[in-house]
C-alpha cells in the first residue's frame, strides 16, 4: 500500500477489510453524519459513553451503531457490483423482507415503491446516482403482508479524494405512525372545521333568530307601553274628576251622613288610583325603565311626613304608630322612593295589626374601623341607612315567607282572605331598595308580629338643608307673594272645574282654553303668570302650542312658564314634556298641595308672579291640605 497505514474493516460476513487513510477518515466522517441523524430522528438513542474497556474496531462500532437504529441503513458501492451492498436488519421488521432476499434483488427496493409515488422516487433516484445530489424524501414502500409503510429517506454520494464515486449510504426512517398521526389530525382538523363552519351557521340562523324576537320583543315592548300611556290617560282623565270634585265637595258644608259618604268615594277613589300607580311602578321596573332621582333633602322630613301622613289611619285602627329618635341629616338620594318604601311597609303593618303599635326604626350604619382619610371620607360621603318596621300584627308564616316579595303574591291567598291588594306592593318595595343600592329582609313569627328591613345608600349632602317647618294643613298664599294669573289650557270639561275650584278657592285668576290654539291666541290678548297645559288636546296637542310658544319668546327675549298637567304619567311622557320647553309637570289625578308646590317651584325657577302683594283674607280650608296616601295593599 505504498507504506502507508491503513485502517481495518469488517464487513457483514466478518471478512477484514482494509482502508486507505484517507478513505477510512471519509467513511469515520460518515459514521458520525450517521450517528447525528439518526439521533435527531431518534432522540433515546444516547451518545457513546467513555470507554471502560478496550475500544472497539471501526467495524464493530459501526455495526454497533447500525443495528441499535430504528431504522433501515443502507450502502451501495459505485464500482465492483452489488455483491458488496448492505442493508440493515431492521428490514425484515420494517418491511418484512430478509436482508438476503433484499440485496439478492437489485431492483426489489423500486418495485415495493408505492405506485403512486414511483415516478417521484425514480427522479429522485437518478439526482442520487447520475449527479450525486443528496436525497431527502418521503414516499411509501409496500410490505411483504401487502401494507403500506411511510419511510422517510435520507441518502449521500461519498467520493474519493479525486472526486470520483465511491459508494453512497443513507437511512430510511419508518414514519407510518408520524403520518397516520397527520392524516388522524388532518381528519380532525377538517371535521373541527366543517363542525365549526355547521356550528357558524347555526349561529348566524339563531343570530338572525335573535335579531326578529329582539325586534319582536321591542316592538311588543313599544306597544306594552303606548298600550299602558294610553290606559294610564284615559283611566287617569275621569279619576282626576272624581278625586278633584270629590275634594271640593268635602270642603262644602254637607251633613254627616253627606261627609261621610263623600270620604267613602274619595277613600276608594284613594285605592284605585294606588292600585293604577303600583301597575305603572311595575311596568316601569319589569322594562328597566325606572330612574331614581338625586336631590338633597333631610332625612327626618320623609320619615316624620310618612308617620304624619299614615298617623289617622292608625288611630282609627286603635294602633300606635311611633317612631324612634334617629340622627336627622342632609342626604342627597330619592326622598319620593323612600317615602313609597316606606309608605308601603308602614301600610301594610297597619293592615295587619289588629292591636298594639307600629313601630318604625332608622339607624345609621358603619361599615368598620377607618385606616385611611380617603377611606373615611368615602365612608362619609355614602352611607348605608338602616330602616325597619315592626309590628305586633298576625305574623307570616315561615313557609310563605320566602314569597312574599314576589309579584302578585299574598301569604294569605285564599278566596276568603281577610285583606285585600294586589300583592305589589312589596314586590316594588324590593326592587326600589334594590335600585337605591340596600336589601330588604323580614323577620316575622305568627301570631305575635313581623319586622320589614330596608337598607339604602344615601349621599351626605354637601350643604345641610333646612328641615321643613312648613304647617300641614294650611297652603299660605303668602308663598306666591299675590294671586296669580293662570292660564288653564284643558280640554275636558270636568278638568277644568276642578282645576278652577281648587285655584280660585286659593285667590288665583284663571282663564280657560280648550286647546292649544285658543290658549295661542288668550296669551295674545293678555298676559299671564303661567300656563297649566294638557298634553293631549284635539285640533293643537300642548307640545304644538309650547313650540309656539318658544318660537315666539326666541324673538321677544321673554319667557312665560309653562307647567304640563296631564294624564301621561310615564317617564318618557315627562322628558318629552321638558324636551318640548315645559318647565314643571304634574300628573293627573293631582292632590291640591302638588299643584301648588309645582307652581311655587316654577316661579322661583324663573322668577315669574312677582307683583305686588294682595292678602287674602279668606282663610284656605284645611281639608283641601290633606296628603295623598296610599291604601292599603
Amino acid at each position: 500500500m505504498g507504506g502507508c497505514e491503513v485502517t481495518p474493516l469488517l464487513d457483514e460476513w466478518d471478512t477484514e477489510i482494509t482502508l486507505q487513510p484517507a478513505a477510512a477518515a471519509m467513511l469515520r466522517e460518515a459514521e458520525v453524519a450517521l450517528f447525528a441523524l439518526a439521533h435527531a430522528h431518534s432522540p433515546e438513542i444516547l451518545s457513546p459513553k467513555p470507554h471502560l474497556h478496550p475500544a472497539l474496531s471501526v467495524g464493530d462500532r459501526y455495526r454497533a451503531l447500525i443495528e441499535q437504529l430504528p431504522a433501515i441503513v443502507f450502502f451501495a458501492p459505485m464500482e465492483g457490483g452489488l455483491g458488496e451492498a448492505y442493508v440493515s436488519p431492521q428490514i425484515e421488521r420494517i418491511l418484512g423482507f430478509k436482508q438476503e432476499e433484499w440485496l439478492a434483488s437489485p431492483i426489489l427496493w423500486f418495485q415495493q415503491v408505492h405506485p403512486d409515488d414511483k415516478n417521484r422516487w425514480s427522479q429522485e433516484a437518478v439526482q442520487l446516482f447520475a449527479m450525486g445530489e443528496p436525497l431527502k424524501s418521503t414516499y411509501r414502500l409496500l410490505a411483504r403482508d401487502g401494507s403500506t409503510v411511510w419511510m422517510r429517506c435520507e441518502a449521500k454520494m461519498v467520493r474519493y479524494e479525486d472526486g470520483q464515486p465511491w459508494f453512497i449510504h443513507g437511512v430510511g426512517f419508518d414514519i407510518t405512525e408520524m403520518k397516520g398521526a397527520e392524516a388522524a389530525l388532518e381528519k380532525a382538523h377538517a371535521q373541527l372545521e366543517s363542525r365549526v363552519s355547521e356550528r357558524t351557521k347555526q349561529l348566524e340562523s339563531l343570530n338572525i333568530e335573535l335579531v326578529q324576537a329582539t325586534m319582536a320583543a321591542e316592538s311588543a315592548n313599544r306597544s306594552k307601553s303606548n298600550f299602558l300611556a294610553t290606559m294610564s290617560h284615559e283611566i287617569r282623565t275621569p279619576m282626576n274628576g272624581v278625586l278633584g270634585m270629590t275634594q271640593v265637595l268635602l270642603d262644602t258644608p254637607l251633613l254627616p251622613e253627606q261627609r261621610e259618604a263623600a270620604m267613602t268615594i274619595k277613600q276608594s277613589a284613594d285605592s284605585l288610583l294606588t292600585l293604577i300607580n303600583d301597575i305603572l311602578d311595575f311596568s316601569k321596573i319589569e322594562s328597566g325603565n325606572l330612574e331614581l332621582e338625586s336631590t338633597g333633602f333631610q332625612l327626618g322630613d320623609v320619615v316624620n311626613g310618612v308617620l304624619r301622613l299614615l298617623t289617622p289611619r292608625a288611630r282609627n285602627s286603635d294602633l300606635r304608630l311611633v317612631a324612634h329618635p334617629f340622627p336627622d341629616c342632609s342626604v342627597v338620594g330619592d326622598p319620593t322612593r323612600l317615602r313609597q318604601i316606606l309608605i308601603n311597609l308602614v301600610s301594610n303593618a297597619i293592615k295587619f295589626t289588629e292591636r298594639g303599635s307600629i313601630t318604625v326604626t332608622v339607624q345609621k350604619m358603619h361599615a368598620g374601623p377607618v385606616v385611611t382619610e380617603e377611606i373615611a371620607s368615602l365612608e362619609d360621603m355614602a352611607s348605608m341607612w338602616h330602616f325597619s318596621v315592626t309590628d305586633t300584627g298576625i305574623g307570616i308564616p315561615f313557609d310563605k315567607q320566602a314569597a312574599v316579595f314576589n309579584a302578585f303574591t299574598q301569604a294569605d291567598g285564599s278566596i276568603s282572605r281577610r285583606f285585600g291588594g294586589t300583592g305589589l306592593g312589596l314586590t316594588i318595595s324590593a326592587r326600589l331598595v334594590e335600585a337605591m343600592g340596600g336589601q330588604i329582609w323580614l323577620e316575622s313569627e305568627p301570631g305575635r308580629g313581623t319586622t320589614f328591613h330596608f337598607t339604602v345608600a344615601l349621599q351626605r349632602a354637601a350643604e345641610a338643608l333646612k328641615p321643613d317647618t312648613a304647617p300641614k294643613g294650611a297652603l299660605p298664599l303668602e308663598k306666591f307673594g299675590a294671586p296669580l294669573r293662570i292660564l288653564l289650557v284643558e280640554d275636558n270639561l270636568v278638568n277644568q272645574r276642578v282645576a278652577v275650584a281648587m285655584l280660585e278657592k286659593c285667590g288665583h285668576h284663571v282663564t280657560i282654553a280648550s286647546n292649544g290654539h285658543e290658549g295661542l291666541d288668550a296669551i295674545s290678548r293678555e298676559t299671564f303668570d303661567v300656563v297649566l297645559m294638557d298634553v293631549q288636546m284635539p285640533v293643537m296637542n300642548g307640545w304644538e302650542a309650547t313650540a309656539a310658544i318658544r318660537a315666539r319668546e326666541r324673538a321677544s327675549g321673554t319667557h312665560l312658564p309653562i307647567i304640563a298637567m296631564t294624564a301621561h304619567a310615564l317617564k318618557e311622557d315627562i322628558d318629552s314634556c321638558a324636551a318640548a320647553g315645559m318647565d314643571g309637570y304634574v300628573a293627573k289625578p293631582f292632590q291640591f298641595e302638588t299643584l301648588l308646590d309645582e307652581l311655587d317651584r316654577v316661579r322661583k325657577k324663573t322668577g315669574a308672579g312677582l307683583r305686588a302683594t294682595l292678602q287674602i283674607e279668606a282663610p284656605v280650608p284645611a281639608q283641601l291640605s290633606l296628603e295623598f296616601a296610599k291604601a292599603p295593599l
